[in-house]
């Protein structure tokens, strides 16, 4: 960072930039919190309630291990809390949440080198803002879902965490804790989801290589990498992997041009689920290429190298789902919207911020976008309240059917139409359906199930 940035954090605009930030995050937060209390819980809720009683913890997460998913640390983190909620309190979970995607922004903002923590206030008060608005039709799945939300953001923190840890090292400078931490950040975000895989291992290797001739950057660049390797290793490895993978046909498929059109076709809906995240990206690579500054820390060419290998990593994010694409969801693009806006930033910082008044620009776009955020949830918000009344009611009818004893119930239908911010499945009129048997499961019931839709 060259001195312009320095002055500006001393002068009276570096302070003004920072409390600008602080607003943008707060506003912005206020607004998810309050969504996050009207969440209902989903159907999906029931299951996982159920599946993380099964004994102790420890043996609750060897159950999933074996008959559905490799990640450890995640499925740790899910069943503790929902062993500790209760479905009726799952909104406090749901409102927690956001607070931790914040936390993400702060840590991916830490991986862009800035030396002053106005700096990395207001990148991480835009990155917030913008994950916000652009994958706002994801968020009931990603976020607000407790948990979706603990699913993806407690690897997407941990991916941050590392990334900002690498960045350290590619600088020369050894990370917290030495050679041993990197490795055990490398093994919690290598198993914490199957996503960042493409990250950890093109971010990784491109280090090891850039820091080659360092002794000691060298010995933390491969303690992280092995680390990530090792964590990715024992989530493969799960038999239940492979147990999931029998859901659906065509798994495991070797057939390269229907993989390819498989591939094609999620990107696809991704951005369409996101549109404005690719959009957003573009016009920050645009604005960072007509930003010219003369300090050697943020040379076009470096800069253009960095966003490379993120947008690789990037697009490269989808490819384990290629392993069961059936089984998509848009949802899963959501370390491919996080990774493309850091490759963005990564090009567009730099000379921003050695610009006289960037870090105060910045700021103040993050303040303009948390106006916007408050204005695109306030509906949202207000459907999510009469979904969660009419879900309160409906859990209070089967409490009581339960108590008098009956066997099987026929509930109303929701007949509200839930805001892609709300993560909400209506039962089935099978009583047999998956998430019908958990409802009834969970409340001591032989069948719950809803009327025809008419």
């Amino acid at each position: 960072m060259d001195s312009l940035s320095t002055r500006l954090s001393e002068s009276r605009f570096g302070p003004l930039a920072g409390w600008l930030a602080v607003a943008a995050v707060a506003s912005a937060l206020w607004v998810l919190v309050r969504h996050g209390l009207a969440i209902p819980a989903s159907t999906d809720d029931y299951c996982n309630r159920l599946n993380a009683l099964q004994g102790t913890l420890a043996q609750a997460t060897l159950a999933s291990y074996t008959g559905w998913t490799g990640r450890l640390l995640t499925t740790a983190v899910l069943y503790a809390v929902l062993r500790v909620v209760d479905l009726p309190d799952l909104a406090k979970v749901s409102a927690v949440l956001p607070a931790l995607l914040a936390a993400c922004a702060w840590m991916l903002a830490g991986a862009f080198g800035t030396r002053h923590r106005l700096d990395r206030l207001a990148i991480a008060a835009l990155a917030f803002v913008a994950l916000v608005l652009g994958t706002h039709r994801l968020l009931g799945q990603t976020v607000f879902w407790a948990t979706g939300g603990i699913v993806y953001l407690v690897p997407l923190f941990l991916l941050a965490t590392w990334l900002a840890m690498m960045a350290r090292v590619a600088g020369g400078r050894p990370p917290r804790g030495g050679a041993w931490s990197a490795f055990a950040l490398g093994v919690l975000a290598g198993n914490a989801i199957e996503l960042a895989w493409s990250a950890l291992a093109i971010v990784g290797l491109a280090v090891l290589v850039h820091v080659r001739r360092q002794d000691a950057p060298r010995a933390s660049a491969l303690a992280g990498l092995a680390g990530a390797l090792a964590g990715g290793a024992v989530l493969a490895a799960a038999p239940g992997n492979f147990h999931r993978a029998t859901a659906t046909e065509r798994s495991f498929s070797l057939d390269l041009p229907w993989l390819g059109g498989e591939y094609a076709r999620m990107v696809g809906e991704v951005f369409a689920a996101a549109p404005g995240v690719p959009v957003g990206a573009a016009l920050l690579v645009v604005l960072g290429a007509a930003v010219r500054t003369p300090s050697a820390a943020t040379h076009l060419r470096q800069r253009a190298l960095i966003a490379a290998l993120l947008v690789a990593a990037a697009f490269a994010s989808l490819l384990p789902v290629l392993a069961v694409p059936p089984q998509f969801a848009p949802r899963n693009g959501l370390y491919l919207l996080v990774l493309l806006l850091a490759a963005a930033l990564a090009f567009a910082i730099p000379p921003l911020v050695s610009t006289r008044y960037g870090t105060l620009a910045i700021a103040l776009f993050a303040l303009a976008g948390s106006i916007v955020v408050s204005a695109r949830f306030a509906e949202d918000t207000e459907i999510a309240r009469v979904l969660q009344a009419r879900w309160i009611g409906r859990d209070h009818a089967l409490r009581a059917a339960a108590a008098s004893g009956q066997r099987e119930v026929v509930l109303p239908r929701l007949t509200v139409y839930p805001p892609p911010t709300v993560h909400a499945i209506e039962l089935g009129e099978d009583p047999d359906r998956w998430d019908n048997r958990c409802v009834a499961r969970y409340h001591g019931l032989a069948a719950v199930s809803v009327p025809p839709a008419r």
